[in-house]
């Protein structure tokens, strides 16, 4: 995916989480990314922790992933998990009673009445 494309939200939050921010954190601070990679500016993350301008970073999102850039790889100060944030032991079982409710109301012709998960209260 290319920046500015996709469901990752307004071009606006792309490279939010800039080497003015990172260095806002100082060598204390930690960033951890939950949310989209697109919204990290990957390079300057690389070059904020070789010059140990933060403390370190947790990511459960990256640019560009499922491929990682190596760089990150190599340092003692870096989490990455495998996109698993979200996740909770209820999930799956929500999930599927959404998809399931879903299911029924569209095959019985009461699609006003399907979850929407982005709108929904």
């Amino acid at each position: 995916m290319k920046k500015g494309q996709g469901s990752a939200g307004s071009q606006i939050f792309f490279d939010l989480i800039n080497a003015d921010v990172l260095d806002a954190l100082g060598p204390k601070g930690h960033l951890v990314n939950v949310g989209r990679g697109t919204v990290v500016d990957t390079a300057a993350l690389i070059d904020a922790l070789k010059a140990r301008r933060i403390a370190g970073v947790a990511l459960d999102v990256v640019e560009g992933e499922p491929v990682l850039p190596a760089s990150l790889l190599e340092f003692d100060n870096v989490l990455i998990t495998p996109h698993c944030a979200g996740e909770c032991e209820e999930y799956h079982q929500l999930a599927l009673d959404v998809f399931m409710n879903n299911l029924h109301c569209y095959l019985e012709g009461r699609v006003s009445d399907m979850v929407n998960l982005f709108t929904h209260q």
